[in-house]
């Protein structure tokens, strides 16, 4: 078995069967679990860690492996480094890690020791701490790197191309943001189904996910009801210490990101949008970067908080009345990396989703995916495609060789 395959098996098995560990050497079993415990680290993590592996496995013959951190304890990124296809991975500091979260700096180093200990050759896998002035912008205007991928804000993002193309025209592939948005129409099949998914996925992670349904559309005959059972919801998303298991809803990342989603909630207020439930900081007394789970009604898309990502537990209810106004309104945004469809009508959940403009459209429900189907967006949310096969694509070249055979038969 390859090392880079043995690797991401000994990370499944201290997952999922920890009892099949006992092989493994005690200072070994503890650090995974420190790892484990630290990090918890989820099927979906574990899963672009086997396609990251298994990619460098069957199309390269050397590999590396990076993990971006910053010098302070925020957030860490684990991304992957193919020599033979020259791609690397960063993230700006003030975008939360999504599907690569290692918990702190601390644990990126954990990550590099696991790998020697699991028989990876030093050198292969490697930690690159530094923000992007650092890490990132050298990475993305080195001449012998020859492919970037990019997870972070819209913003950098476009800095990252731009030094693609300043350099070496090398591969830069990104994603990016979202203002995603979330239809549900009157003949939706199940209410209290699209009701729990809406305000969920927009309270996930406090809303610091770029592919939160930030903007919700909701058929003006249902939207009373609607919000109503939505508003009764919100109790259950109350920001919490994170380390408590119960908790629903944690903090925002940093300070710098809280007083930016207080800024927002402020200029839908101002903007004239109705302010239904939250608006405010929370748990002051803690220290902590906590903000109440906020619903705004009235929202009309060209105010601040329908047009740009906030990044925070902030969900803009907007109405609509036909079919092609709503498309039209779901259209109106920068961003298409996701969208979702509610509705009873098999012709209508065509139509539509082939009108949205959006990378992932789920109907009837929202992020039940999994690792098996591209995930990317359009537009300013990016160029390229995560998970799957077709992320393969990025990380490799086509190539066409002609060999002239003159047979004498």
């Amino acid at each position: 078995m390859p090392k880079t395959t043995a690797f991401a098996f000994l990370i499944h098995t201290a997952a999922f069967n920890p009892p099949h560990m006992s092989a493994y050497k005690p200072s070994f079993l503890k650090k995974i679990n420190k790892l484990f415990v630290l990090t918890g680290l989820v099927p979906t993590l574990l899963a672009t860690v086997y396609f990251g592996l298994w990619a460098s496995d069957v199309y390269t013959s050397e590999s590396s492996f990076v993990v971006r951190s910053p010098e302070k304890p925020s957030a860490s990124t684990l991304g992957v480094l193919l020599k033979g296809a020259g791609f690397s991975s960063a993230r700006d500091e003030s975008y939360t890690v999504q599907s690569y979260i290692l918990s702190r700096d601390a644990l990126a180093v954990l990550m590099a020791e696991l790998a020697l200990e699991a028989g990876i050759p030093a050198g292969v896998f490697n930690v690159v701490p530094g923000y992007g002035p650092e890490a990132g912008s050298p990475l993305a205007l080195h001449m012998d790197v020859d492919c970037i991928a990019f997870t972070g804000s819209t913003r950098v993002g476009k800095q990252i191309h731009v030094m693609a193309g300043q350099s070496n025209l090398k591969r830069a592939w990104t994603e990016l943001g979202g203002k995603s948005p979330n239809i549900v129409f009157a003949d939706c099949p199940n209410l209290d189904k699209a009701v729990a998914a809406a305000v969920g996925s927009i309270f996930f992670n406090q809303g610091e996910s770029c592919n939160a349904p930030s903007r919700l559309f909701v058929e003006e005959s249902i939207k009373d009801a609607f919000l109503e059972k939505a508003l009764a919801m919100v109790p259950n998303f109350q920001p919490a210490n994170p380390l408590d298991k119960s908790t629903v809803m944690g903090a925002i990342v940093d300070k710098v990101q809280m007083d930016n989603v207080l800024r927002y909630i402020g200029l839908g207020e101002s903007e004239g949008a109705k302010l239904l439930a939250g608006g405010k900081q929370a748990l002051t007394e803690t220290g902590g970067c906590y903000v109440q789970p906020t619903i705004f009604d009235g929202v009309t898309n060209h105010m601040t908080i329908a047009r740009e990502e906030i990044f925070g537990p902030v969900l803009s209810v907007l109405s609509f009345t036909d079919t092609a106004s709503v498309v039209e309104q779901a259209n109106a945004s920068i961003y298409g990396l996701q969208a979702g469809v509610w509705t009873s009508d098999i012709n209508k959940a065509h139509g539509v989703a082939r009108a949205l403009r959006a990378g992932t459209v789920h109907v009837n429900q929202y992020d039940e995916d999994d690792i098996t189907v591209p995930f990317g967006g359009f537009k300013q949310s990016g160029v390229g495609r995560d998970k799957s096969l077709h992320a393969f694509d990025k990380y490799t070249e086509v190539k066409t060789t002609w060999i002239r055979i003159d047979s004498p038969v």
